[in-house]
């Protein structure tokens, strides 16, 4: 396999893996809401099998993801490989916050509401939801590194589909954790670049 098939591989992998994520996450966080425990095992269920469907697809039609495409320039390349750098070292300080279980979502699926605290330290006391910048971040650094276009339609693609997804899951963290999750909500911005309503 030589690098431009490897690097292809690794970007196929990122656009299935992450595109069903902001759908499933409204859908997972309503359903939590209605605690049953069979349903939120169903959901994850049916993320698995999008993933193969959209994996198939995507396999079949990489001309979609890399039929245009243009040359960077050395500045663009300089600035997507410190765009990755970023990402990275945002997704190490989300792992270090808050370990596996919580990203993986368990803490969601327990069916006794605890009053367990949410996260506010580390790089959650800068951005409420800092995992899903990751994820644009990476795909904004493709589009700077590699010019593929596509990536940077699918980019818009994560910035309008994460908000949508973030609206949803705040309204569960709301039911949560009552007043202190809306307090935190005042001072913290959604993506790092505060706005005058979140």
């Amino acid at each position: 396999m030589d690098l431009e098939t490897a690097v292809r591989f690794l970007i196929s992998v990122f656009v299935v893996g992450i595109t069903p994520v902001p759908w499933w996450l409204i859908i997972f966080h309503y359903l939590v809401r209605k605690q049953s425990k069979v349903i939120t095992i169903v959901s994850y269920a049916s993320i698995a099998i999008f993933w193969g469907i959209l994996g198939f697809y995507v396999y079949h039609h990489m001309e979609l993801l890399f039929g245009q495409r243009f040359t960077p320039t050395w500045v663009m390349r300089l600035l997507g490989f410190i765009v990755i750098l970023l990402a990275a070292y945002m997704d190490w300080k989300v792992m270090q916050t808050l370990g596996v279980k919580r990203l993986l979502m368990f803490v969601e699926m327990k069916q006794e509401k605890t009053r367990e605290q949410f996260v506010t330290s580390g790089i959650y006391q800068y951005a409420r939801h800092p995992r899903y910048v990751e994820y644009m971040l990476i795909a904004l650094s493709v589009v700077l590194f590699f010019g593929y276009i596509f990536m940077f339609y699918y980019l818009i693609y994560l910035i309008l589909s994460f908000w949508l997804a973030t609206s949803a899951e705040e309204k569960e963290l709301v039911e949560r954790f009552g007043n202190d999750y809306r307090e935190y909500q005042k001072k913290v911005p959604r993506f790092f670049i505060p706005f005058r309503r979140r």
